[in-house]
């Protein structure tokens, strides 16, 4: 991962930069995880399992709200690394307003159900958009 390098590779607050990465990226590999768990082996989202997705939810949250503050708007970025990194912002911002809403008093049965999908479809997008703004970062900080 890009750990301690901005969008033009210089290096600058490298322990808030890796605090915060570290943050985003164990958040998001437990939601993937316990999300796909979920779907795949089709584990029953309770107990300690529940417990987890909606704390590692939290930390994604407050994890990808730090690094839009840290990275937007650095120059130097090329276009489709750019992309990625609003991509997931943007997806990221869907996935926390699903869960958010499907926890208030708000939604008919039915609501509830076209937002678990919409938060499904949109974990799907983040996964992607995620994993290709690592791989670009990385290779950024390497050049």
């Amino acid at each position: 991962m890009s750990c301690a390098c901005n969008s033009t590779g210089e290096r600058r607050a490298p322990r808030l930069d890796k605090l915060v990465l570290l943050g985003v990226i164990v958040s998001f590999l437990v939601l993937t995880i316990s999300g796909l768990g979920v779907i795949v082996l089709e584990w029953k989202l309770t107990g300690y399992l529940l417990l987890a997705h909606t704390s590692m939810g939290g930390l994604f949250a407050v994890s990808l709200a730090l690094l839009a503050l840290l990275r937007a708007g650095r120059p130097g970025a090329g276009a489709v690394h750019q992309f990625f990194f609003w991509l997931l912002l943007l997806t990221g911002a869907g996935l926390i307003v699903t869960a958010a809403l499907m926890m208030l008093p708000l939604l008919s049965s039915d609501d509830i159900q076209w937002a678990l999908e919409t938060h499904r479809w949109l974990s799907y997008f983040t996964m992607i958009s995620g994993a290709a703004y690592c791989v670009l970062s990385w290779r950024k900080c390497r050049e």
